[in-house]
This record gives C-alpha cells, sequence and structure tokens, in this order.
C-alpha cells in the first residue's frame, strides 16, 4: 500500500483517469470516493488542510501513486507479497483482525505467539492459510487450540469504539493501537523481541505516528501485505479473532433476538431499519459501527 497526500488539481486528474471505476456505495463514512479494479484499489479519505489522504492498493498500486509522486520509492513489502513465497519457520509474534469492515459488530485484533516446533501442528489442523478456512470450519476448530495457544485477544465493542471514533480516532489508529498493544502484550510476556509481524493494513511511518503517544513503543515490527500467507503466527491470530468475531456476534443476536449479517451490504442496511423500529438510537449504538455511510443510508430509509 501507498499512502500520498494529493491536492485539489490531483485529485481532479485522478478522477479524470479513473472515474470508470469509481464505486460510492457503502463506503465507510471516512472515504469519500473509491476507484476499484481487479489489480487496484485507490480510497480518498475526506479533505484535512487543503489535502486529500489517498491510499493506493493492488498489483498496480505503485505504478499509479508514483504517477503522482515521481520521486515515490517501490517498497519491497509490496513485492515480495505479490511475487515472492516467503514463509517464516522461525518462532514468532504475529497479529490480525476482524471486523473492520463490517458495520455491525466490535473490532477485534489478535496476536500469536508461536514457538517454531509447534507450527508443523497447526499446520496439519489447516492453520497454513487461513483465508481457505470458512466460519464454520474456524468454530469447529478454533476451539480446539485455544488452551495450548499463546495469544492476546483486544475487542473493541461497539459502544466504546463509537466514543473513541467521536474523539477522533480513526479506523487506521484504533487498529494501529489495538495491534501494538496485543503484540506489546506477548513480546514482555514470552521476552521475546524480534520476527514480530503485523498483517499491513497502513505504513509503518503512519502506524508509529499513531502509536507515539504510548507509554511503551514496540520499535522492531515488520508490517506483510498478505501476511497470513506468510507468517503461520498471523495466519493463526487471523482465525482466532474470526472466532472471536463470530462468538460476539453470536451474543448479538441472542440479545436482541435478530440476526445481524456481516459487511455492509443492503442487507445490513434492512436489518439496521428493523432494528430501529424495536430499539433506540442508543442501543444503535452498542451493535453498529456509526461512521459508516451505512448508518446514514438506514437513517434516510426510516
Amino acid at each position: 500500500m501507498y499512502s500520498l497526500k494529493l491536492n485539489a488539481l490531483q485529485i481532479t486528474k485522478l478522477d479524470e483517469l479513473y472515474r470508470p471505476f469509481k464505486v460510492e456505495d457503502n463506503l465507510p463514512a471516512y472515504v469519500i470516493t473509491s476507484y476499484q479494479d481487479k489489480n487496484f484499489k485507490i480510497d480518498v479519505y475526506i479533505e484535512k488542510k487543503s489535502l486529500h489522504s489517498v491510499n493506493f492498493y493492488g498489483k498496480d498500486a505503485y505504478k499509479i501513486a508514483k504517477m503522482f509522486d515521481p520521486n515515490l520509492k517501490e517498497e519491497n513489502d509490496e513485492v515480495d507479497a505479490s511475487n515472492k513465497l516467503v514463509y517464516s519457520l522461525e518462532t514468532q509474534i504475529g497479529s490480525d483482525e476482524v471486523g473492520a469492515g463490517d458495520f455491525f459488530g466490535p473490532l477485534v485484533v489478535c496476536a500469536v505467539h508461536l514457538e517454531k516446533e509447534d507450527i508443523s501442528y497447526y499446520q496439519d489442523l489447516g492453520f497454513a492459510d487461513s483465508k481457505v478456512l470458512d466460519d464454520r470450519k474456524i468454530l469447529k476448530i478454533v476451539p480446539s487450540i485455544l488452551k495450548r495457544t499463546h495469544y492476546s485477544l483486544m475487542v473493541l465493542d461497539n459502544k466504546k469504539y463509537n466514543e473513541m471514533y467521536e474523539r477522533g480516532y480513526n479506523l487506521n489508529k484504533l487498529k494501529a493501537l489495538l495491534h501494538h498493544q496485543a503484540l506489546l502484550n506477548l513480546s514482555k510476556k514470552y521476552h521475546f523481541n524480534k520476527n514480530i509481524y503485523v498483517d499491513k493494513f497502513c505504513s509503518e511511518e503512519l502506524f508509529y505516528r499513531y502509536v507515539k503517544d504510548e507509554k511503551e513503543i514496540l520499535s522492531n515490527i515488520t508490517f506483510k501485505v498478505h501476511g497470513e500467507s506468510h507468517y503461520p503466527s498471523i495466519a493463526i491470530a487471523s482465525c482466532i479473532a474470526r472466532y472471536a468475531f463470530l462468538r460476539y456476534m453470536q451474543k448479538l443476536d441472542d440479545k436482541y433476538q435478530m440476526h445481524f449479517p456481516f459487511g455492509a451490504s443492503y442487507e445490513v442496511i434492512k436489518t439496521g431499519k428493523e432494528f430501529l423500529d424495536k430499539y433506540s438510537i442508543d442501543d444503535f449504538k452498542n451493535v453498529a459501527k456509526l461512521h459508516f455511510k451505512t448508518f446514514n443510508a438506514i437513517l434516510e430509509e426510516k
């Protein structure tokens, strides 16, 4: 991923070039425009101080971003993730998150400390690549490893999430703080300060800007695109995070006697309307991320 600050003229040029790929539906509130194709994704964020923050993702991210910054250097991390098989079999700590793109439900981050002699055990159970595991399999196999696995789980419920967002914490900052704390917990507990990995969701520079006010800073983190395919600790962490998210959603279903769908689709909007027919806006703060544009769509249809 590449992050740039673009002025109004550059934003106009970006729109002229990629208007056929524009996506405007069901975007998080902080994203004003997104352009997507199979080889790239470009997110334009709300303007601050006459500049827009723009994130470039995917195979063509560097090529596109370089048009707006000729001095931009290509990140080796992006090349490794796309073209090289890097799979670590050393003792390591890795973290991943779940719930960032879901309107309903919490933001969950998990970090796992994995001994190298245990890696084959998890591979045999099917954790080698968590992307191929569906929710039913995660619900089935994760409980069997929880007592054996060394992990730190951070669950930011919707009430606290919305409170922090209103105080100026954007989604990436919330993720950075949760990832950092989970990794720090394990690093301190096991006196381990190398081979520490994060499934990359923002630049290294931005990550450390977000956590700069923390009392302790973990300084030797490696950020990896598609980290779950390269580091087994991230693959396991993603499964435990998903398991915790699914269990949390089951509890929400039971508490409010209705089913909360994942993502930010029209079905989610429909469910939001049904929720507000039964419960108050204050209750809504306990089940949803209110900065999503989905929330405005729900209110408009009420």
